[in-house]
């Protein structure tokens, strides 16, 4: 058994890193951007997994990160939350596959 958020899994995208290779450019999306046509398009971060790393997330510190949203964080050493957590929330329920 494992948990999930109950939502169906082919709607969402493949997980991949940050400097994975999303796609490439179209022709047409390339020359509105004025790059060639097959420009590899990295999958990236947002914001404030960036300012996270810079401000050097390592387990203990407590930092903050501020931008279009204000984040205030604690860094650990272990996955965060747990499935006993998110379970005490509601969000996640028990499937067979």
């Amino acid at each position: 058994m494992r948990w999930t958020i109950g939502v169906n899994r082919d709607l969402l995208p493949e997980i991949k890193s940050a400097h994975s290779v999303a796609g490439h450019l179209l022709p047409e999306a390339a020359a509105l951007l004025g790059l060639r046509a097959g420009t590899s398009v990295l999958t990236g971060i947002v914001d404030g997994g960036v300012g996270m790393l810079f401000a050097g997330a390592t387990h203990g510190k407590i930092f903050n990160v501020s931008g279009f949203t204000d984040v205030l964080a604690f860094a650990q050493s272990i996955r965060s939350p747990t499935p006993a957590a998110m379970r005490g929330l509601g969000l996640l329920v028990p499937t067979e596959d």
